[in-house]
């Protein structure tokens, strides 16, 4: 039975942080520097120089803790986390996430950075065992990307999260559904990354099911990659489940060549989970061997380092309910100085309700007395009233009738605060730069950033686009998304493309917003829209 899921890390590119062609506009030196760390070591996680990818986490952190920069703060320590889970010590990583959720609890509009501390801690929750926990956490990142905003590579994550712990408490109903879901959104968003992890994850299922052939299958197309040519984490996965299938169907000496080539990436990258099942797979396939002493050896080693990944994880968990109950405590004693609050302000109130009560009887006395004295008063006034009203109705209402014309054209005059020669360079402006430079692509683009790249304020661009467009800005930029997806529909080189990925291809940000805007500005779904042109 194997011991790990192999659970992809999901690393999270600068744009999670830094919104669309903000990172182009940045002005500042620390925004900057912080972007320029996200993109190395992204770069440096994807060739599997993990050394090197620590190092810029920790400038990322240092740099934001200085700067009193939360989001930076809290990327560098998610990444700090993947590290140390990557090499089975999964308390140091405990610590950082759930530390930066504390970051993010106190910045509470920050909603993405809790998805992505959230999704990595319910990585961590699987590899020291805590499945449920991790199915739970899964479930919440889920309903927030419903909530808020979608983004595959964090949905993706989810998915394969549910799919490895479900199977891990023996739910296997869904397991295929969602690594499936994991593969597809990987190759629409063309990252080899998910979509090495999904096969992998595909070809474990398929060994435990007995399915050999289809899991050696699963495993050589994830190898057949471009990111899994190098020794990444993921190769060594992949070598690792094409091993044992091999192993299997009696492919003995391919079992233990792609075992040992496992075995050394993981030395060299010091993955040490990884490490401790190909030697297991190792004793167990040299015994099949005959070969006893070279299996004895292999057992040793797997011994050794599980045994230092077991005391790990057992910190982790113990690092883990440690602040759970530091949690439950704070919040006990909140409710203990609520309730005591209470009982002192139960005694005040017994006082004075009191004073009060009789206060009140004075003060319905006086206003008894106030009413009929007043009652006269009011009688005589509306008399009066009446009289005055009949004097200056016909006065009042021609005055009123200049009124209302003086405010339309007050109104009017003060509608627009833009002259005609400067609305209408705006306009051609904005035209211009729509059609030459196609803003609209990116799907992070905001009112405030178009305003910025055509040199105008936000006010006076939503002022062009209402009066010279008859439109606001989410419409505006949607009309050009669709044009530019019909297109690509009408287009025979997309004739294959998947609909999700012409979506994100035209600025959307989800499969579900491109077909419902697409139907009410076409009529058509895409996939009939492209059937009419295509066949």
């Amino acid at each position: 039975m194997r011991l790990s899921p192999n659970l992809f890390i999901l690393l999270f590119l600068g744009q999670l942080f830094i919104y669309g062609q903000e990172v182009d506009t940045l002005k500042s030196n620390i925004d900057q520097k912080a972007n320029s760390y996200l993109k190395k070591l992204q770069t440096a996680y994807a060739n599997g120089d993990y050394e090197q990818h620590k190092l810029l986490s920790d400038s990322l952190v240092l740099l934001g803790k200085t700067n009193q920069n939360t989001k930076f703060q809290v990327l560098g320590m998610v990444n700090q986390a993947i590290y140390f889970n990557n090499r089975a010590q999964q308390d140091k990583a405990i610590r950082l996430y759930r530390n930066a959720l504390e970051l993010c609890d106190a910045s509470p509009e920050d909603y993405r950075s809790k998805i992505i501390v959230l999704v990595n801690l319910g990585n961590v929750y699987n590899a020291i065992g805590s499945h449920n926990k991790a199915i739970n956490v899964m479930e919440t990142v889920l309903s927030l990307l419903d909530e808020y905003e979608d983004n595959p590579k964090i949905r993706a994550s989810a998915y394969n999260g549910l799919a490895t712990n479900y199977q891990k408490i023996g739910q296997l109903d869904k397991v295929l559904e969602y690594h499936t879901k994991t593969k597809e959104l990987g190759l629409a968003i063309n990252n080899e990354i998910i979509v090495a992890t999904a096969f992998n994850s595909i070809s474990e299922l398929y060994f435990k099911e007995k399915k050999f052939k289809k899991a050696k299958l699963a495993a050589l197309d994830g190898l057949n990659l471009k990111h899994t040519a190098a020794p990444t984490k993921e190769r060594a996965w992949l070598l690792t489940s094409l091993a044992l299938a091999k192993w299997k169907l009696g492919e003995i000496e391919a079992a233990i060549t792609f075992l040992e080539e496992a075995t050394k990436i993981a030395q060299t990258k010091k993955l040490n989970q990884i490490e401790a099942e190909t030697y297991l797979h190792l004793s167990e396939v040299l015994k099949a061997t005959g070969n006893l002493e070279a299996s004895s050896k292999a057992k040793e080693s797997y011994l050794q380092i599980q045994n230092e990944i077991l005391a790990t994880q057992q910190d982790a968990i113990k690092v883990d309910l440690q602040k759970d109950l530091s949690d439950k405590n704070a919040i006990i004693k909140d409710k203990d100085r609520a309730i005591f609050d209470l009982a002192q302000n139960e005694s005040k109130f017994k006082k004075f309700s009191l004073i009060f009560g009789g206060c009140l009887v004075l003060l319905s006395s006086l206003l008894l007395f106030y009413r009929i004295k007043t009652k006269k008063q009011n009688t005589l006034l509306r008399e009066q009233f009446l009289v005055l009203q009949k004097e200056t109705e016909e006065p009042l209402d021609a005055q009123q009738k200049s009124s209302k014309t003086d405010a339309k054209q007050k109104a009017s005059y003060k509608s627009s605060s833009i002259n005609e020669e400067d609305f209408e360079a705006y306009k051609a402006r904005l035209t211009t730069h729509i059609k030459t430079n196609r803003p609209y692509l990116d799907s992070e683009l905001s009112q405030k950033d178009l305003a910025e790249q055509i040199n105008i304020s936000s006010h006076h661009l939503s002022e062009v686009l209402n009066k010279g467009f008859n439109q606001n800005f989410y419409n505006f930029i949607n009309s050009y998304r669709i044009l530019a997806a019909q297109e690509m529909l009408k287009n025979k080189k997309h004739k294959e493309t998947k609909l999700i990925a012409i979506a994100f291809d035209s600025g959307f940000k989800s499969k579900t917003t491109f077909n419902r805007l697409f139907k009410n500005y076409t009529g058509l779904t895409p996939s009939e829209y492209r059937n009419k042109f295509l066949g």
